[in-house]
């Protein structure tokens, strides 16, 4: 047999590179492929090169025990992963580790891949192994990766796709394709489906015996509840920071400001209110109904289902589930499978808190999503966008299961002749361009009035540049974008338009930095769906009606915010123009707080939550009338031959 010299081995692995790409098992990241060289080192593929674009020379020279490597290429995060596998295994010569389609399902999903095929099993075993999360480029990944592995041919790796390994780069390669295979007919052929709706149909059937048996309706169970989720948070506090900074490139003081610290308020205010939020209500009752008391109470329904977004991931999920919780109800979490990361530690907090008869997390994209929507849910609570939530209504119309929708929209931000132009493009542009634009209530738009317009522009790139630096798109203060298609998505809506200001574009990071658009009219690209990022068109106005009644012709957003110094401004807004919630002289801030409702209107959504609110929303109101013995007025018992004089004095 031909045993390969250097040159040779550098060759094979950039055209390995090439068929990786053109068998279709590459999908958004790159990933990174290895050759046993010697005994002491390895070849490895570089950090961040697209496969198509390498040469032999680009390929990276490590040691396997120091990991000190050669040339001017850096090589791939993961080459102490690679240098693992040949210490333990001997007979390794070729690793590949990538991020294929149907794989990546698994991956997203945390769970490994049960082998159906006889001829896959000789190779895999009846079961595909799962690596359990750690961050790239980590020894936790490394450890989690070779645990795993074992004397397996490949393994599923949580959030990370795949890896396998054989004698030869051919071997190793052949194991790639037939490990996918094995997940795409695994899914193709409906075990998946099958198997994820008896899970969720036996959870389900747990949880519901576990309301029954009236626990959870206890408040000092409850109170227990959310002491222990609270306490869970913290402990994964470092976790939680490093997996949106991976999902979403979020800075440890935005994760604070925007996710961990709205969850712990929320709790807060459920330990400090329950009693008061659990005590049935008394009100008036009726001359007609006299002597009794009327009584509301709030009663939970039982197991609700929670499915979040991927923007916001830990405390769109987290709030929502303090006041289910703190209603008394047993919960199904479905977190986003675009933020794999995040859904690794809500399900990992979530697992260690509680048990799965009381709350519970499903993992997984579109499939997951209508196997938990094929099953009755008591409640539905869901957050995203308005094409699945009008899928999550369908369903939950089937089953006649109450609803929650927190969807999105393009939230108008007017700017009137009167404003304090400096503080508000501060606010603007804090609120903007916060977590990259990725947030549904973030300003979609400026109006502005032609009398302060050019004030206005000055004042933002100002207060961009203030905030972000003269390089925003470098700045480590700023978010990126969650994935290749929305970043396609938004760089399609700026193409061929003149942009007053732009804070560079960065693909290979996922990274695009504010945008301006002074000369925005209705008809522009940018107006016709919701952002969702961070492009800020500006239309101008010369009179409020006109804003009115252009404004009459759209869905209702989501949020409005005016900035003015005006009172007249402010009534007329408020009074006349239909929104879910906003600010005056601000944005963003109205949903930081536990006293008022956070919902939308129309295709914004329906209902509310936050505070008092997500308890009434997570409860029925259930009325009682307890009616006396001591007395029974005659007047509504047959027969009925009588004079009305006194039927009316009682209803009237």
């Amino acid at each position: 047999m031909h045993k390969m010299n250097e040159m040779e081995m550098r060759e094979k692995l950039v055209d390995y590179g090439k068929r990786l790409v053109a068998a279709g098992l590459v999908q958004g990241t790159w990933g990174n492929l290895s050759m046993r060289l010697s005994e002491e080192t390895m070849l490895v593929t570089p950090s961040g090169l697209d496969y198509n674009r390498l040469s032999p020379a680009d390929m990276v020279k490590v040691d396997v025990r120091s990991l000190e490597h050669e040339g001017e290429h850096k090589p791939t995060s993961e080459k102490g992963l690679h240098a693992g596998i040949y210490q333990r295994r001997p007979e390794i010569g070729a690793v590949i580790h990538t991020h294929s389609k149907y794989a990546s399902v698994f991956a997203a999903a945390g769970r490994s891949v049960p082998v159906v095929q006889p001829e896959l099993k000789r190779i895999f075993g009846s079961q595909v192994p799962l690596a359990k999360y750690g961050l790239p480029g980590t020894k936790t990944l490394k450890k989690h990766t070779i645990e795993a592995l074992g004397d397996n041919n490949g393994c599923i790796m949580t959030a990370h796709g795949m890896i396998c390994c054989g004698r030869t780069m051919e071997e190793a390669f052949d194991h790639c394709l037939k490990l996918e295979d094995c997940c795409r007919q695994y899914i193709e052929e409906g075990y998946e489906r099958d198997e994820q709706i008896m899970d969720i149909k036996e959870i389900l059937e747990r949880q519901r015996s576990f309301f029954a048996e009236g626990v959870t309706k206890d408040l000092s169970y409850r109170r227990s509840a959310l002491l222990k989720l609270r306490n869970e948070v913290k402990r994964h506090e470092n976790e939680i920071f490093d997996a949106l900074y991976k999902d979403l490139g979020k800075s440890a003081y935005e994760v604070y400001e925007t996710e961990i610290g709205l969850v712990y308020s929320e709790i807060t205010y459920m330990l400090k209110h329950l009693d008061r939020l659990a005590r049935p209500k008394r009100v008036a009752t009726p001359l007609s109904n006299f002597p009794s008391k009327s009584l509301i109470y709030r009663e939970p329904y039982g197991s609700v289902l929670i499915m979040s977004p991927w923007n916001y991931p830990f405390q769109l999920t987290l709030v929502p589930l303090a006041g289910a919780l703190a209603a008394g109800n047993c919960a199904v979490v479905k977190p986003s499978a675009y933020s794999p990361a995040v859904s690794h530690i809500i399900a990992k907090i979530i697992s260690e808190t509680f048990s799965e008869c009381y709350v519970h997390t499903v993992t997984g994209g579109r499939e997951a999503n209508q196997n938990l929507l094929s099953q009755k849910f008591d409640y539905i609570f869901f957050t995203g966008g308005k094409a699945v939530g009008r899928q999550v209504m369908e369903a939950a119309a089937k089953h006649l299961s109450p609803v929650t929708l927190e969807l999105g929209g393009k939230s108008p931000c007017i700017v009137d002749e009167s404003a304090n132009i400096p503080l508000a493009a501060r606010r603007i542009v804090w609120g903007k361009f916060l977590n990259c634009g990725q947030t549904c209530v973030a300003p979609d738009y400026i109006l502005v009035h032609e009398s302060v317009k050019s004030k206005l522009l000055a004042a933002l790139v100002k207060n961009i540049e203030a905030l972000y630096g003269e390089d925003p798109v470098n700045s480590k203060d700023y978010s990126k974008i969650v994935n290749e298609k929305h970043f396609d998505r938004l760089t399609a809506l700026i193409e061929g338009e003149d942009l007053y200001y732009s804070g560079g574009i960065d693909r290979d990071r996922l990274k695009m930095g504010p945008v301006i658009i002074d000369e925005a009219s209705w008809d522009s690209k940018a107006m016709g769906e919701e952002i969702f990022g961070p492009i800020l068109p500006m239309i101008e106005f010369d009179d409020l009606r006109r804003v009115k009644k252009e404004l009459e012709g759209r869905p209702k957003p989501l949020a409005l915010y005016l900035f003015t110094r005006s009172k007249a401004s402010m009534k007329y807004v408020t009074k006349n123009i239909s929104f879910g919630g906003g600010c005056i002289n601000d944005t963003i801030m109205h949903l930081a707080t536990s006293n008022m409702p956070f919902g939308g209107v129309g295709d914004s959504g329906m209902g509310n939550y936050h505070g008092s609110y997500s308890f009434r929303t997570f409860t029925h109101e259930k009325s009682v009338l307890n009616k006396s013995n001591l007395i029974d007025v005659p007047l509504r018992y047959p027969p009925y031959g009588r004079d009305t004089k006194w039927l009316r004095l009682f209803l009237k």
